[in-house]
Formats: structure tokens, sequence, C-alpha cells
């Protein structure tokens, strides 16, 4: 489940200053810069696909997704299988509510390029640090990791005219690809930091970073 956290924040990584930027991707770098410098918030609803390379099964799953300045963020999983990823930009959690079952990991032991995709609203001035980036056609957007990553080949994302990030779709090493899309985004609209917070209920099972149950 761990595995998960990149493609999932794939979308954090496009708020970033335009350094380190093939001239061809400039444009649409400084233009997602732009759209974000203003926001505060975001919340969202998503649909994900998910393609698995080695057996060519494919998995929709969709949810709500809000974010906020600090590297909060909150992934609200539907359907038959919920799930939670929750971040106050400190911890991160990942609850499989059928399961019962939580991982918790501090942020802090992240690889840097998870944590400049935790902080969504901050600017990330320093992602040209880890990532590659140029131009994948009109309104498209590819990040490559300078550094080999089995959770990461390349991230593409598609934006409107204003800069405002539609899509997000990543490649892992084994050729499995997932792409989110976005739909009704709502800018500053005031979300309380208390639902980037997350207490595991009774009975639920907890898991550390290093496999520990406690």
């Amino acid at each position: 489940m761990i595995k998960k956290f990149l493609p999932l924040c794939g979308l954090l990584l496009l708020v970033l200053a335009p350094s380190r930027v093939s001239a061809s991707g400039e444009d649409s770098a400084a233009l997602i810069l732009k759209a974000y410098e203003g926001v505060s918030d975001l919340s969202a609803r998503f649909s994900q696909i998910t393609a698995i390379e080695t057996t060519e099964i494919e998995k929709t799953t969709s949810g709500n997704v809000f974010f906020k300045r600090g590297g909060k963020m909150r992934w609200e999983y539907e359907g038959a299988d919920p799930q939670l990823i929750v971040s106050d930009g400190k911890v991160l959690w990942f609850y499989q509510v059928r399961d019962r079952t939580a991982v918790r990991r501090d942020t802090a032991n992240l690889p840097p390029s998870a944590k400049v995709a935790l902080d969504l609203l901050g600017g990330l001035r320093d992602a040209g640090k880890y990532f590659e980036q140029s131009s994948c056609g009109e309104g498209c957007l590819e990040l490559k990791p300078k550094k080999t990553d089995p959770d990461l080949k390349r991230l593409v994302v598609r934006h409107g005219t204003e800069g405002f990030i539609t899509s997000v779709t990543t490649e892992n090493a084994l050729g499995n690809i997932t792409k989110v899309e976005f739909s009704e985004a709502k800018k500053n609209t005031g979300v309380k930091d208390a639902i980037f917070t997350f207490t595991p209920p009774e009975g639920v099972e907890v898991v550390d970073e290093n496999g520990e149950k406690n």
C-alpha cells in the first residue's frame, strides 16, 4: 500500500517553479505555477484507472480529494473497497477500511521526491533537483526522476489553458500505469485543518513504516 503513495500524489508535483525545465516545457511549468499561486486550499472529485501490465487488468476507483498548504492532503476512495490517505504534513496515514488496517509513516523519512510531492501549494521551488521536466505536447508536461525509482518511471500532467491540472498519469518501472482525472475543482473554500488528521478507529491494526504492528 505504501507504494501507492507516489502515483496518488502525482498531482502535487506540478505546483513547481520552472527551474531546470527544457525550453519546450517552460511554458507549461510556468503556467501551472502561476495558476496555483493564490490557492490556499483545493478540493475536487477524482476518478482513477490503474492498468497492471502483467495481467492486462484495469481497476477503476473514484472519490474526493482535498489539499491545503503545508503539505496537507486527504484522498477519500469510495466503492466496495473504501480507503483513506491522509497527511497533516508531518505524518502520512494509509487506512484500508475493509481490512481494518492503517499504515503510519513519518513524512521526514520519505524519499526526497516524495517530500516534494507532499507540499502541494507551497511553491515546490526545489522540484527541479529531483525531476527532469519537458513538454509532451500542448497542455502537457512530463516529469522523470533524475534517480532511478521503481515506483515512478515518469509522470505526465495535462492542464487547461489557465494552467489548472486536469489529469495526472504515472508509470512505474514494471509498466503499470495509473491515470487520475480531476473534476468539479473548487479553490479557496476554507477547508478545515481537522480533515487532515487521522485517529485509527478502535480495533484497527496499526502498522509502522518498518512493518511493525502496534
